[in-house]
């Protein structure tokens, strides 16, 4: 069997999505010890105003990998470096972080998404936010954030960390975004510096990236272009405009386009890249690992919580 035709199922799959509007496009790449054996885009990269189609170099806002790829690859260097441990209460490195329940809150339960907080909070709106404004002209509903407001990544920030918990923590695990809201504060805190920066003075170079980052919005909410050209998201109800190279995620949007939980701009490759290093770790097969093999192979095992 040819290489190409070993992904012949994987091609039909992502052609079937296409035609029948699952997605409007798609990029795919798969990698074998550190080696590229597939990596083809399907469809659009964006459907209006024009239709675009897709490039295996297409930039997209990944979401909540963010979680996966900075946050969590920043919180392994943290622990490598002995600045933080698993198991430290969160509020020794948060110190807004308080109420019932939360002294037992630990930075391993923030990765692990068991802290007891929520999963989602919408602080961008204006009944969290007296920043954000009804949207001028725009429809029934949205807002903007004003231009003479900052965005408010402090105020979000103090917001997650005063946030109840919902249940003790370590009974469950519930996906949250304000765990990793709160997880990447601790970070810029124990780092000194914000994720954007780190991810562009330590991740970008150690990986020879070459479209990952983070795009940071002004106060008046102007647009920062990414590398390439970013697929749109959508057309945003809350901003009435369609969403195209700025973060889609409304929390992290107010905070300025940098955050733990959302806000990072990649291609397949580059995710690929971080997947292969991080991998290459657990295994130590690397000469220069990005992460010692005891801490990945540590943040890596089952948390044993449901």
């Amino acid at each position: 069997m040819s290489s190409s035709d070993r992904f012949d199922a994987l091609k039909e799959v992502c052609e079937v999505a296409v035609s029948t509007g699952v997605v409007p496009g798609a990029v795919v790449l798969c990698a074998d010890s550190g080696v590229t054996r597939f990596h083809q885009a399907f469809g659009a990269r964006q459907l209006e105003p024009v239709l675009a189609p897709a490039a295996p170099d297409t930039v997209y806002d990944v979401a909540s990998v963010t979680k996966a790829v900075v946050t969590s690859v920043l919180a392994m260097r943290a622990v490598a470096l002995g600045e933080i441990a698993l198991d430290d209460p969160v509020a020794r490195h948060q110190p807004q972080f308080r109420g019932p329940g939360k002294d037992a809150v630990t930075l391993r339960h923030l990765l692990c998404h068991a802290s007891g907080l929520p999963a989602h909070r919408p602080f961008y709106a204006p009944s969290f936010a007296p920043s954000c404004a009804p949207f001028t002209g725009g429809p029934s509903g949205a807002f903007a954030v004003r231009a003479d407001a900052p965005f408010r990544r402090e105020a979000i920030v103090a917001a997650a960390a005063a946030e109840p918990l919902e249940r003790p923590p370590g009974e469950r695990s519930v996906y949250s975004d304000l765990g990793f809201i709160v997880l990447g504060d601790v970070l810029e805190r124990r780092f000194g510096t914000d994720l954007s920066l780190m991810t562009d003075q330590w991740l970008v170079p150690r990986l020879g990236l070459s479209a990952t980052t983070f795009v940071r919005l002004g106060n008046a909410g102007g647009r920062t272009p990414v590398l390439g050209a970013a697929a749109p998201t959508e057309r945003c109800e809350q901003r009435g405009v369609l969403v195209a190279g700025e973060v889609h995620d409304l929390n992290a949007y107010a905070m300025g386009g940098v955050a733990g939980h959302a806000g990072l701009f990649s291609t397949a490759a580059d995710l690929g890249r971080i997947a292969g290093a991080l991998v290459a770790a657990w295994h130590g097969d690397a000469t220069d690992p990005l992460v010692p093999r005891e801490v990945i192979r540590t943040f890596w095992e089952p948390a044993g919580i449901t």
